[in-house]
Order: C-alpha cells, then sequence, then structure tokens
C-alpha cells in the first residue's frame, strides 16, 4: 500500500510541476531561437564599423507605462556609448526622474550642465556624462539599469537625483 500511494504521489508530482515546467522551457528556448520578442535591459549591443556599442533600449522604459511614452525629447547621441571606455575617460552615469532628465527637454537636465562645469574645473580629463534619467521612474527601475552600466560599462560615478516619484510613480 505504501509504494502505492508513493508511486501516486510520484506520478501527480510529475503531471502537476514538472511536465508544465518542462513545456515552459521548451517554449522558452523555441522563442529565442526563433528571434521572437525584444531585449528588455536598459541597453542592447550594437556594433557600427566594427565598434561595438551600449545603445540606449527605450523598450525598457516602455515596459513601465500603461502608455506609450513620448521618446522624442531623448537625443540619440547621448544614449550611445562605446562599450570599451576609451583610456582616459571619466564615465558618469545620472539616474533620476523628471528634473535630472531636464523637463521640459534635454537641454535643461543638469547633467549637461555638471559634464560642462567639470570640463572646465578639470581641462585635460575627457568627461562622458550619460543621462539615464526618465519622467515618472522610480529607484526600483533605476537600481535595474544601474547595475546594468556597473557590470558592463565600467562607470567612474553614478549620480541619483529620486525621491518624489517613489510615492508617485507612472502607475
Amino acid at each position: 500500500r505504501p509504494a502505492k500511494l508513493i508511486k501516486l504521489v510520484f506520478v501527480w508530482t510529475l503531471c502537476l510541476f514538472v511536465l508544465p515546467l518542462l513545456l515552459l522551457v521548451g517554449l522558452e528556448v523555441t522563442l529565442r531561437a526563433t528571434g521572437y520578442g525584444k531585449p528588455m535591459r536598459s541597453f542592447v549591443w550594437r556594433t557600427y564599423d566594427g565598434q561595438k556599442y551600449a545603445v540606449r533600449n527605450f523598450d525598457f522604459i516602455r515596459q513601465f507605462f500603461p502608455w506609450v511614452p513620448p521618446m522624442h525629447q531623448l537625443e540619440p547621441a547621448e544614449n550611445m556609448l562605446t562599450v570599451e571606455k576609451p583610456k582616459g575617460v571619466c564615465r558618469i552615469f545620472v539616474f533620476g526622474e523628471s528634473t535630472p532628465e531636464g523637463w521640459p527637454g534635454p537641454a535643461f537636465s543638469f547633467s549637461r550642465y555638471l559634464r560642462l562645469m567639470l570640463e572646465s574645473r578639470y581641462p585635460g580629463v575627457n568627461f562622458e556624462v550619460t543621462n539615464l534619467s526618465f519622467r515618472a521612474l522610480n529607484s526600483h527601475v533605476m537600481r535595474e539599469s544601474a547595475e546594468f552600466c556597473a557590470k558592463h560599462l565600467k562607470p567612474d560615478l553614478f549620480v541619483v537625483y529620486l525621491g518624489n516619484n517613489e510615492a508617485h510613480g507612472p502607475y
């Protein structure tokens, strides 16, 4: 009797947990192998003229909004970095919400002023200041971007200006 009960529990466990898990893993592998979907990380890798770049992925931002946020205000040139940090470059990432983003537009972002002030104070140093701020996002979203940057893009400094959206995010 106990052997029959053990066999029954084993079969039910297999049917309820193992087979659906294998089905989901197989589906995921198939979708990835066929190129279905799009990456949702902060940056995607692109190669231009033989050089590898990290390009800001706006689909990462879009996943946090129930509407399509306007991306026309963000400047593409400021959202592209060489993966290999050039020698003598001080790489700084700015994280935040609408204020550091430069609301109403990137021309008003303090990351631009920061770069200009640093370059005037330290004329021999090349500063690469990348603004990853976006309105209505909070620290949970910014943390994910910061972890990606820390792991792949060799930052020298993070500037974080967050607070208001901790209680009032995009939702």
